[in-house]
């Protein structure tokens, strides 16, 4: 069953490695030294910002959420959507970045600790699966390590978040019910997409399938903002933020 939510964990990591990784080459070098640049201004921009910001940020029956893992939540979401930390658009948009990364830190600390209170486990060659795409970048292991550790990251560190991944997603599988898209939903969509649209849509069967997994997606994400909501309304959340 494909997922919908990407858990914020992971995006953190993939993009310090995307940041991080380049061609052996002296334009894989340069460009390689550019976005660390990049980084780094958007590191110290978020820093100096987020001086006042409490230490733990939040705390999810009796657990803290630490400053650190906010920090870095609210510099993966800004990099994801290419948005300049000084630009006026980031002035406008961060307040709504700021309640997604508390909020995503506390839904995915939620999942996490249920996953573990229902006895679910990674095995070792889930977490494997997981970590072929990183290594794929890399001419082998020690090569990703290297990269990891002049990050200021461990293997260890990368291995635990994917073993998390894991049992997130398998505590959501066993909680989703298999989802049905009829013709009718599908051929309604297409028909609401051409009224929005002046430019002349893909054939109806052109487009057919990827209508189909967009609406089961849809569905899917409404079934988990039902396990998130019913995990929330269990829990005692505090958030020491605005």
């Amino acid at each position: 069953m494909k997922k919908v939510g990407i858990f914020v964990g992971i995006l953190t990591f993939a993009l310090v490695l995307s940041a991080c990784n380049g061609d052996q080459t002296e334009q894989g070098s340069e460009e390689s030294r550019e976005g660390s640049e990049v980084e780094q201004g958007v590191n110290e921009s978020i820093e100096k910002n987020y001086e006042d910001v409490p230490d733990p940020v939040a705390n999810v029956n009796g657990e803290d959420i630490q400053k650190e893992d906010y920090i870095m939540t609210i510099e993966s979401i800004i990099a994801r959507e290419g948005i300049d930390i000084e630009s006026e658009e980031a002035a406008q948009f961060l307040p709504m970045i700021k309640q997604q990364a508390v909020q995503s830190l506390v839904n995915e600390r939620l999942i996490l600790r249920a996953a573990e209170d229902d006895g679910i486990e990674a095995l070792e060659a889930e977490v494997q699966e997981r970590l072929e795409p990183y290594l794929a970048q890399y001419e082998d292991e020690e090569a990703l390590e290297e990269t990891l550790n002049e990050s200021g990251l461990t293997m260890d560190e990368l291995l635990e978040e994917l073993e998390n991944i894991v049992k997130q997603e398998k505590y959501l599988d066993q909680r989703i019910e298999p989802v049905e898209v009829s013709e009718e939903e599908i051929q309604s969509a297409y028909e609401e997409l051409q009224a929005l649209y002046d430019e002349e849509l893909p054939s109806f069967e052109d487009y057919r399938d990827e209508l189909e997994l967009n609406l089961q997606m849809e569905k899917e994400q409404e079934q988990i903002t039902e396990i998130i909501e019913q995990l929330r309304a269990e829990s005692e959340i505090s958030i020491f933020i605005e």
